[in-house]
């Protein structure tokens, strides 16, 4: 990564700006900052959805976030080019979809969001959003106590999503089991799974 204090940095007031100075450079810089100024501030800028969809036009995209110091009213974020074979999220997909709709995706952008490694979005989808097939709540509910049960249902949609992530994630059948029988474990004795396990980031 560049070093912050040397790199290009630039407000923008409006949208238009933004994507005038994207068509000029997208091809001969190599990063920018962009400054965006929080409402309070009072400063009119554009914002991070109005720049995300500018740079996804051109083949660029959204890093790091600066902030110059904790109380600051702005920010500044990094956008790039797109490196070959980088991840595009579902919410990229989607965004791009509605921007060549429009008319507004350049040639460059076009041809990085065509060469993108998974093309199916649903798949991407799956991928980000993993869901429990229906053999594995059955495994929950059969292996389980009442209690652990009961303790499986009170949790919170968002602790079900993780949970599903973090045991069908892996591609090895066989750590996919191990990994539902710790969630039996953890279940059982009515504890959250991720305070059982260190360094797991999901």
């Amino acid at each position: 990564m560049s070093n912050f204090e040397t790199a290009l940095k630039q407000s923008f007031t409006t949208k238009k700006e933004l994507r005038e100075w994207f068509k000029n450079n997208h091809l001969k810089e190599k990063e920018i900052y962009i400054k965006f100024y929080n409402k309070s501030s009072g400063v009119t800028s554009v914002d991070y959805s109005e720049a995300l969809d500018e740079a996804l036009c051109v083949g660029w995209i959204d890093s790091v976030v600066k902030k110059v110091t904790p109380d600051d009213d702005s920010r500044y974020q990094r956008f790039t080019p797109r490196r070959e074979n980088s991840y595009w999220s579902y919410r990229n997909i989607t965004k791009m979809e509605v921007l060549i709709s429009k008319g507004l995706v350049l040639p460059n952008g076009k041809e990085v969001f065509e060469n993108r490694p998974t093309k199916d979005k649903d798949e991407v989808y799956q991928q980000e959003n993993p869901t429990l097939s229906k053999d594995f709540k059955q495994q929950i509910k059969l292996k389980t106590s009442q209690e652990g049960y009961d303790f499986y249902k009170d949790q919170s949609e968002s602790y079900h999503k993780r949970v599903a992530k973090y045991v069908m994630s892996p591609k090895r059948e066989h750590t996919r089991v191990n990994r539902v029988e710790e969630l039996i474990v953890s279940l059982n004795s009515q504890t959250n799974i991720f305070k059982r396990i260190k360094n797991v980031h999901i």
